[in-house]
């Protein structure tokens, strides 16, 4: 059944001047604006799981590709053996090369991914 009373629309405080948010009226003091969400930030650097995972094979097949010296060289750091994202996604990019022509390859590579 329809009320005849209009409907309430909440509507926020206008700011003010200085752009800071109004105050309330029960405490005084003035509202907490939520923080937008950080857009996540991609890792530069991804352990043995992460790597095999981002090319799409096991871990097993990771661990024989690079016992066989077919996956880009990995960096150690604090003890941890890890991949740099970028080199993985080149790796892919020329079609899974063994480390070594990798890494020549990789060297005549410039920063804009181009070839020289």
């Amino acid at each position: 059944m329809p009320s005849d009373t209009p409907a309430v629309r909440l509507m926020p405080a206008p700011a003010s001047p200085q752009g800071e948010p109004p105050a309330t009226e029960a405490t005084g003091r003035k509202a907490r604006t939520a923080a937008a969400p950080a857009a996540p930030i991609e890792p530069l650097l991804v352990d043995t799981e992460q790597a095999a995972a981002a090319c799409g094979i096991g871990r097993a097949t990771w661990f024989r590709l690079k016992s066989a010296g077919k996956t880009p060289a990995p960096v150690k750091l604090g003890g941890r053996v890890l991949y740099r994202l970028a080199d993985l996604r080149l790796w892919v990019s020329l079609g899974c090369p063994p480390r070594r022509e990798f890494e020549a390859r990789r060297a005549a590579v410039d920063a804009s991914g181009r070839p020289r």
